[in-house]
């Protein structure tokens, strides 16, 4: 992947995520992190179907499931999307609403945030 870190890590998860999250920024790479977080999300999936479901997935479909998530991730979110939110003007409420729906078991959440000046 192109990235290389030098030096004593320690022996926490916590050092070595700090550690390379400053080296990603620093190169300009949160590509990186986006894979490794990813990744890590997956792993922690599969492990919890294989402790409370029983199900093991061999490694090339997990490998394949995980990267369709970063293409799908890709896809939602192109370069230049992201919209920097505004104060609402005096005597008005933002609103904010997101929401999501999983047809695979027809249901779906919504969140609903309010904002005004102050």
């Amino acid at each position: 992947m192109g990235l290389t870190v030098a030096g004593e890590q320690g022996n926490s998860f916590k050092k070595w995520w700090t550690t390379i999250s400053l080296k990603c920024k620093v190169e300009g790479r949160m590509d990186i992190m986006e894979y490794m977080g990813s990744t890590m999300w997956y792993l922690w999936k599969e492990r919890n179907n294989n402790i409370f479901k029983d199900k093991i997935e061999i490694d090339a479909r997990t490998a394949n499931n995980r990267l369709k998530l970063l293409l799908e991730a890709e896809m939602a979110n192109p370069e230049g999307s992201a919209h920097r939110w505004e104060k609402p003007e005096p005597g008005f409420i933002k609103v904010n609403v997101d929401a999501a729906f999983w047809a695979t078991t027809n249901s779906g959440a919504i969140g609903i945030v309010g904002r005004r000046l102050r």
